[in-house]
Formats: C-alpha cells, sequence, structure tokens
C-alpha cells in the first residue's frame, strides 16, 4: 500500500518559472502538507526546482530556493 509506514515518502517535484504564482503553488503544496499532518507522519515530500537550479522570484517578489532539474528528476515525480 502507497501509504504503508516502511515506505519512503512519496514525492513531489515543482518545476519553477520566473514569476510564477505563488497562490498556484501554495494551493498544490498544501494540501500535501495537512495530509503528513492528519497521517501523522510524513507520507508525502515536495521540493522546489529550477532549469539553472539558482533561486525563483515568483509573481509577488519572493524568491524561493531551488535545486537543479537533475535534483528534480531522481527524487521527484
Amino acid at each position: 500500500m502507497l501509504l504503508n509506514k516502511d515506505h519512503e515518502p512519496l514525492r513531489f517535484g515543482f518545476l519553477l518559472a520566473p514569476r510564477f504564482s505563488m497562490m498556484s503553488l501554495s494551493s498544490a503544496i498544501e494540501p500535501i502538507r495537512v495530509a503528513n499532518r492528519l497521517l501523522g507522519r510524513k507520507a508525502f515530500d515536495w521540493c522546489t526546482c529550477s532549469t539553472d537550479g539558482q533561486p525563483v522570484m515568483a509573481s509577488n517578489d519572493l524568491v524561493l530556493e531551488a535545486g537543479a532539474v537533475p535534483a528534480f528528476t531522481r527524487g521527484c515525480l
């Protein structure tokens, strides 16, 4: 079973484009965070990535750290 406590967390990757919508990213991450909280463990994980591994500025001018795309393909969906 996917949510078995013996399994590694299911990991999601979010590729950030310059001026991405923070609302969209938050709307995607929040259900993952809530699921972990309700399950009482880290069943899901996420990472943020960019094409060059550099921080990315959102449309609201906040800057988020991001890993390089190769990290995205090794550990994320």
